[in-house]
């Protein structure tokens, strides 16, 4: 497999899921979903270090997998699949891909416990389909 490549986003994994306020517009009265500080933050934060490690000039725009290491802060429940939102949307955002429907696999990524050096490792890599056909 070709690793294209690696990023670290230091901090605590976010999930996007659990950090949406609902808001309701003051003129309307339509409820709207909106960010949370923690959330923008995060989102920010992602976005800044993943622009900043990258190697590679110009966006993949072929299929890729993707591995995710989440190093949590606590051993508290969390949904996985809520943990990859996040770092997707900054991968497209920041320039690296062109669209996260181009990630074709999220193989081997997994929750991991480091109380000390919360973070999120990031491996891209060329997609290869290894299904029996």
């Amino acid at each position: 497999m070709t690793i294209l490549e690696k990023f670290t986003i230091t901090g605590d994994p976010v999930t996007k899921k659990n950090h949406r306020p609902i808001w309701r517009n003051r003129r309307t009265g339509v409820p709207m979903l909106g960010k949370s500080s923690k959330l923008a933050s995060a989102e920010e934060i992602a976005h800044i270090e993943i622009r900043n490690q990258r190697t590679v000039v110009g966006r993949i725009c072929s299929p890729v997998a993707v591995q995710f290491l989440f190093y949590r802060k606590t051993r508290r429940r969390c949904d996985l699949s809520n943990l990859y939102e996040l770092p997707q949307d900054a991968l497209v955002s920041a320039g690296v891909i062109e669209d996260d429907v181009l990630i074709e696999s999220h193989d081997g990524s997994r929750k991991l416990y480091d109380p000390k050096n919360p973070r999120t490792e990031i491996t891209i890599s060329l997609y290869t389909d290894t299904a029996p056909k």
